[in-house]
């Protein structure tokens, strides 16, 4: 018998689980870059993923044999593909995460520019915009969250500037009405009714305000975690918004109080004044001293108000910009 014949032949090594390994890593991959809203940082998965990969490296090691012999290898592979895919959906949950920052700060500009008028401006109607988001996942839920806020305080806004209008409140000063009002009773109507939609109107903007945990509470997180990180800074955000929704809102009260009392002086003084070019002609100084205070208090509580807006939209813009 020759040397050739007699000696052993070998089968070729099955690579098979080779391809299934690939196949393996590849939907591991997936998984980590692709699973809905990425938890943690890349030290994060670093961590999670440790005992995962060893326990998907021993169980398919113990199924292909092939694959014994290179096991420490084959948990590289595993874990590799693991941090490969986690390191990807990171990056992608930072990208939303700026795009809705910048997407959001874009609605709260508009919002602020409309509503941070110059004393003396007349407000106009805030223009509603489309509660919307080209993000996907969690990030683009959090956007329409918060353009649909500022949707309904806007319409909140709008619905109180349409009803102080319809008690008359724009033509409350009006010298030719003024003249013709005895005794100041369709002025004081007017205060009254005025006050009453203010507090309409205030309590309407706080039940918006105060309804942010429970819309978290509502909407399509994918996430829990996300939810929950969410309603952490829902807690913060409603928190701030009573407070300046609060100060505005003391603000039209108390100038409501002040063209009260001008309204009080020009009923009790009746016949000791006059209206020309517009204006009230006291025969008594007394009298126009404690009118021009009055006046001068209200347009020193607009000022005032018009600041706390300009101050609160500048704060949120500064905390969009900070999260970016």
């Amino acid at each position: 018998m020759s040397a050739i014949e007699s000696a052993s032949v070998e089968k070729p090594k099955s690579r098979v689980w080779m391809w299934v390994l690939g196949l393996i890593c590849l939907g591991l991959f997936g998984y980590a870059a692709f699973k809905p809203d990425v938890e943690g940082d890349i030290a994060y998965g670093v961590g999670f993923y440790l005992i995962p990969a060893g326990v998907a490296a021993l169980i398919f090691c113990a199924v292909a044999s092939g694959a014994r012999e290179s096991r420490w290898r084959v948990f590289g592979i595993i874990y590799g593909s693991l941090i490969a895919g986690h390191v990807l959906g990171v990056q992608t949950q930072e990208h939303r995460a700026r795009q809705m920052a910048d997407n959001f700060r874009q609605a709260v500009a508009n919002f602020a520019e409309q509503t941070a008028l110059e004393p003396g401006e007349i407000p106009k109607p805030i223009t509603v915009q489309p509660a919307t988001s080209n993000l996907e996942g969690d990030h683009g839920v959090i956007e329409v969250i918060g353009k649909t806020m500022l949707n309904d305080l806007a319409l909140v806004q709008n619905e109180y500037l349409k009803a102080m209008e319809g008690v008359g409140w724009m033509t409350l000063l009006d010298a030719d009405r003024l003249r013709q009002d005895t005794g100041m009773k369709e002025s004081r109507a007017i205060i009254t009714a005025a006050e009453a939609v203010v507090r309409e109107h205030r309590a309407k903007s706080f039940a918006v305000i105060e309804s942010l945990p429970d819309r978290a509470q509502r909407a399509p997180f994918r996430s829990d975690a996300v939810r929950r990180e969410f309603l952490r800074g829902a807690e913060d955000g409603t928190a701030r918004g009573r407070r300046n929704a609060t100060a505005s809102w003391d603000y039209e009260e108390k100038i409501l109080l002040e063209y009260r009392a001008v309204i009080d002086l020009l009923a009790t003084r009746q016949g000791l004044y006059e209206f020309g070019n517009g204006q009230v002609l006291f025969e008594e100084q007394s009298d126009a001293d404690i009118y021009n205070a009055h006046m001068a208090k209200a347009d020193e509580l607009i000022h005032e108000q018009s600041d706390l807006a300009k101050r609160v939209s500048t704060e949120a813009l500064e905390k969009l910009d900070a999260a970016r």
